[in-house]
């Protein structure tokens, strides 16, 4: 999301500190959410998602001139208040991507809170998935709307991304093993290997998903190829 976002605003560098801190937290949460799957903590997982959520939705709303500290509920009020709580949006390209990813985002956290799926990481593992694929489909879709143009290498791998990415998940959902049972028990849910006596549907999630990884880092180089000699400045920022 970040190498997408920056072609547009190349002003925008998060620092180094900040993005490993960010990737400590998740680590941390994830390890949490596998050790203590009680419903205590979907609930303050769902609570923290959402207050999240929000947070930075004012902070890309107002790009430059709100900071996410822990007075930023204060701060956040204060500027809608400046611009008028009844306005028109000012930023409507930004509007239009946070409303559904906002949408996104609450559904995730509330289906965790009340359904508690069965594996955290993979909950988190569609959070960010579905956030990526949301931003990746509005950022195709103002292109297309400022008439800009595709390479055909960018629309192959496009393509091949999504339908890697919807194979391999075919093959996700496939439940061969269970974390909540004992090794034994959970031994009962394995399946005849498929492909050469050898890989069994995990095994063909691990490889599929390993394509759709190589698919879709070779379209996020290649998605902006078409406008590639234009000047910066000529480019529309959304």
């Amino acid at each position: 999301i970040i190498k997408i976002y920056q072609t547009r605003h190349p002003d925008i560098n998060p620092h180094s500190a900040g993005s490993f801190s960010f990737l400590a937290a998740i680590i941390f949460i994830t390890v949490i959410g596998v050790y203590y799957d009680e419903q205590w903590f979907w609930i303050a997982y769902a609570t923290i998602h959402i207050l999240t959520c929000l947070a930075f939705t004012g902070k890309i709303y107002y790009m430059g001139r709100l900071k996410v500290t822990f007075r930023v509920h204060i701060h956040l009020y204060r500027l809608v208040k400046e611009n008028g709580i009844f306005s028109r949006p000012r930023y409507l390209n930004r509007m239009a991507i946070l409303i559904p990813t906002n949408c996104l985002n609450i559904a995730f956290a509330l289906y965790g809170a009340i359904i508690q799926p069965e594996s955290f990481p993979n909950h988190l593992l569609f959070v960010f998935l579905g956030n990526l694929a949301i931003y990746l489909l509005y950022y195709i879709l103002m292109k297309i709307i400022h008439r800009e143009v595709f390479t055909r290498f960018s629309i192959l791998f496009l393509l091949s991304a999504t339908l890697s990415w919807s194979s391999s998940l075919y093959f996700f959902y496939q439940q061969v093993k269970s974390y909540e049972v004992q090794p034994a028990i959970s031994r009962m849910r394995n399946r005849p290997c498929i492909i050469l006596n050898t890989y069994d549907v995990h095994d063909i999630w691990h490889i599929l998903s390993s394509f759709s990884l190589f698919f879709s880092f070779l379209t996020l180089l290649t998605l902006d190829d078409g406008i590639r000699k234009r000047k910066r400045k000529d480019l529309a920022a959304f």
